[in-house]
């Protein structure tokens, strides 16, 4: 997994949703999506089956600022013995209590945030989110 940011720089705007990961790889950079997409690629060239997962990641910084909050990108590999375990390219890790998975797919489009159409005038409609996260 370390390998990957020898190939890819985390940078804003170099990417959309809608980009291949052929443009990701050109332009050395992408956003959590891009390196998410690239494990799960290289995985599944080896047949050991990964999806994509999106998500949010919480902190446990209980003194720190509430942050807008943003959707993250991570993979899911199936380890033999271990089931479904998540890698997280963009930072280096595994994925733990903190990642908060919303959906799981084969690739973004599959498991997209939010996807639909709306009747209304665009400007200034922005979706709100509220999370709450809570222990039990």
């Amino acid at each position: 997994m370390a390998w990957i940011t020898t190939v890819l720089r985390y940078e804003t705007g170099v990417t959309t949703v809608h980009s291949a990961l052929a443009q990701a790889l050109a332009a050395g950079a992408g956003v959590c999506q891009d390196f998410a997409h690239l494990l799960i690629a290289i995985v599944r060239s080896w047949k050991i089956p990964a999806r994509y997962v999106m998500g949010y990641l919480a902190s446990r910084n209980e003194e720190a600022q509430p942050l807008a909050p943003a959707t993250h990108a991570w993979a899911e590999v199936l380890v033999p013995g271990r089931g479904w375990t998540g890698f997280d390219a963009t930072q280096q890790i595994l994925a733990n209590d903190l990642f908060i998975p919303v959906a799981v797919g084969r690739d973004y489009l599959d498991a997209a945030p939010q996807r639909g159409s709306f009747k209304g005038d665009v400007a200034g409609d922005e979706p709100v989110i509220r999370l709450s996260i809570s222990q039990q």
